[in-house]
């Protein structure tokens, strides 16, 4: 991707990275962990031409989905009443994610990089040119501390 002066890497991070997961320490600092190595490998590649950037894709039922249950009340009372509900009521699609992370490899997303995407939460499928190089200009999907 250096050599060619262009690329885009997309990461996933997600549940734990901007919020607390009580019971679930190690997997939240690894998820904020993939979020700081976004953007700093952003930084790193931008004059490449290589963007860099993290999805978080909502709950998706996974592996993961079925540990939860398997786990009961050690995972937690919060934890376990989501699983279950989300059980019941269906999870984030993957098609959703995956329509995301093409956005992100595409150049329909370009200059964005270093940041975190919420397949979910974040307006992304309505994201213009000028809407990114908005985004750009900040600190917004970022992982930073607010004053």
């Amino acid at each position: 991707m250096m050599e060619q002066k262009s690329g885009s890497i997309v990461n996933f991070s997600g549940g734990g990275s901007t919020s607390s997961r009580p019971n679930f320490s190690s997997y939240a600092v690894s998820k904020t962990g993939v979020v700081r190595f976004t953007e700093v490998v952003a930084q790193e590649v931008k004059k490449y031409g290589v963007r860099v950037n993290a999805v978080s894709p909502g709950a998706v039922n996974t592996f993961m989905t079925e540990e939860v249950l398997q786990a009961g009340k050690l995972a937690g009372k919060r934890e376990l009443e989501d699983v279950k509900k989300r059980l019941k009521e269906g999870g984030v699609s993957p098609n959703l994610v995956s329509e995301l992370v093409l956005f992100l490899a595409s150049n329909k997303s370009r200059p964005l990089t270093g940041r975190l995407i919420s397949a979910i939460w974040d307006d992304w499928r309505n994201w213009q040119k000028k809407d990114i190089e908005n985004i750009m200009k900040g600190e917004q999907y970022t992982l930073r501390r607010i004053k």
